[in-house]
């Protein structure tokens, strides 16, 4: 009679009656006492709650939430059917909201891009060699009306330096000028400008653009009557060179200046002598005397470069009178003449 298969746990054993050897009792035993390979099992998906799958009944949690939770979607509360109809209801709202508000931005975009600018404004475009961006020091609300809104966006320091300028040999006037130099590091696009001394409006002009640290702009602020100046003219003709072969022709200017202000002043004084044509050879222009000293002036005057531009900056004290005294010699041949007379104011 055969014997019943072993159970799991037992060990093997020789049923009643076989003729197994002790051999084979021994390898029977021995690949029975040999341990199983675990079969490999399957990476376990993470459980995620049905909740969290209903995502039209997810909402984010803000601020106001507790810290592990914000940021963080979690179940909406509330009942399930408020939950339903407001989930219905936006959807709807908020397509024609949109639209409707998309509408009429445009709309008044147009309208406003193609209105008029408010009197002193210019659009904002590059000047010069240079483009500018500008930050607002402070958020700034601005009403959706429309309409043209000015509002303050920083405050830009100035230098203003107060002086006077004339050209006695066109205008017998002391002119007033304000220089304004933008010394600070943001640009200066142009605008209107009031310009005014204690509670007296002196001028509104328009400023140009101006760079950061450029050369500073000059704002006429009138005659100044308290001012005095009259130029004068000599003229004179001798011959000089190898054998008296060429002619020289002395011109000699005095400019007189008198301060009848009470404070002291500096006046620029702007003149200008004769420059030979290029490739004229015969003909040379001497400064031979100059009282007191001017300066060459190689940069453009109000925008234009001025050929043979000389320059006075000539201090006066409250009521000083002062006189300035230069003299030029023209030399060429004493067979030739110049273009217009020999005489030359300036």
């Amino acid at each position: 009679m055969a014997a019943s298969a072993p159970a799991a746990d037992e060990r093997p054993r020789m049923a009643k009656g076989g003729g197994a050897s002790d051999d084979e009792l021994a390898d029977g035993a021995a690949v029975a006492a040999e341990p199983l390979e675990p079969e490999p099992l399957a990476p376990a998906e993470p459980a995620v709650a049905a909740e969290l799958l209903d995502y039209d009944r997810l909402e984010l949690a803000g601020l106001d939430a507790p810290a592990l939770s914000r940021g963080r979607l979690a179940p909406a509360t509330g009942d399930a059917d408020a939950l339903e109809l407001r989930a219905a209801v936006g959807v709807s709202v908020k397509v024609d909201v949109l639209l409707s508000v998309a509408t009429r931005a445009r709309h008044r975009a147009a309208h406003a891009g193609g209105g008029p600018l408010p009197p002193g404004h210019e659009p904002a475009t590059a000047h010069g060699s240079f483009d500018y961006r500008y930050d607002c020091s402070a958020p700034i609300d601005v009403p959706a009306t429309g309409e043209w809104v000015t509002v303050p966006v920083m405050e830009c320091p100035v230098e203003l330096t107060p002086g006077y300028v004339c050209v006695p040999a066109v205008d017998p006037h002391v002119y007033r000028v304000l220089r304004v130099g933008n010394r600070g590091r943001h640009a200066l696009l142009a605008g209107p400008v009031d310009v005014s001394a204690g509670d007296q409006l002196l001028l509104t002009t328009r400023m140009p653009p101006m760079a950061p640290g450029g050369d500073a702009e000059e704002l006429g602020l009138g005659v100044e009557e308290a001012i005095k100046v009259a130029r004068n003219t000599r003229h004179r003709e001798a011959t000089g060179g190898f054998l008296g072969g060429q002619a020289l022709l002395v011109h000699e200017l005095e400019v007189t200046l008198s301060n009848r202000l009470a404070a002291p002043i500096t006046v620029e004084v702007r003149e200008r002598v004769p420059v030979p044509q290029a490739g004229e050879k015969d003909l040379k222009v001497e400064e031979t005397e100059v009282r007191p000293p001017w300066d060459r002036v190689e940069a453009p005057i109000d925008g234009v470069v001025v050929a043979g531009a000389r320059r006075w900056q000539v201090a006066l004290a409250a009521g000083e009178r002062r006189t300035l005294a230069a003299q030029l010699t023209i030399r060429m041949p004493g067979d030739r003449m110049l273009v217009g007379g020999n005489r030359r104011s300036s």
